[in-house]
């Protein structure tokens, strides 16, 4: 049997588990809790409206204290963290701007300067890490070993082949059949 309609059947099985244990005891009327004086009749004799069915779901009262008193109140690395966001977008903004202020205070763009702007950008996202890591793979000479251990007639050799699934793999994880692809796209 698939594992997944294992889990479909397990899973239904638990929810019909679930609401037949609410029915039943929504058809009982509640349990009544004279011990915590939360039952029919209080102690000076007035009679009370029968608890809920669901008596026993919890609700947080925020003047007993947090509900959580192992988590601090105040969250400041969440707090910390949204806030180092926003200040990165803000200057990424501001960035832009000026970029784009000092190329509107020179007054004509040429098809060159579009040209070295957008292959900046480009290179800056497709180069990224690679060429450090090429060099640290070199440093390590991880094709030479491989060459050596596995020698190999063919016209790529198994070091070269291994060095390319390395870096695929720690710089853009790809599928083996779309490692080709990726591979044109760089500067490799």
């Amino acid at each position: 049997m698939d594992s997944t309609t294992k889990t479909r059947v397990a899973h239904a099985l638990l929810w019909l588990f679930w609401f037949v244990a609410l029915l039943a005891f929504a058809c009982c009327g509640g349990l009544p809790f004279d011990s915590l004086g939360h039952g029919p009749n209080t102690p000076s004799g007035v009679p009370r409206p029968a608890p809920p069915s669901l008596v026993l779901v919890l609700t947080h009262d925020p003047q007993r204290g947090p509900l959580y008193p192992w988590q601090p109140r105040a969250r400041w690395r969440k707090w910390a963290w949204l806030h180092y966001q926003a200040a990165r977008r803000t200057y990424r903004r501001a960035v832009w701007a000026a970029r784009r202020a000092r190329l509107l205070r020179r007054g004509t763009f040429t098809m060159a300067m579009i040209v070295d702007w957008l292959t900046r950008a480009q290179l800056r996202r497709q180069l990224g890490a690679l060429s450090v890591l090429y060099t640290l793979l070199e440093i390590l000479q991880v094709r030479a070993t491989i060459n050596r251990y596995c020698p190999s007639a063919a016209e790529l050799d198994y070091g070269t082949v291994a060095l390319v699934l390395i870096l695929n793999r720690l710089v853009a994880p790809r599928p083996l059949y779309k490692v080709a692809d990726w591979l044109a796209q760089t500067i490799l």
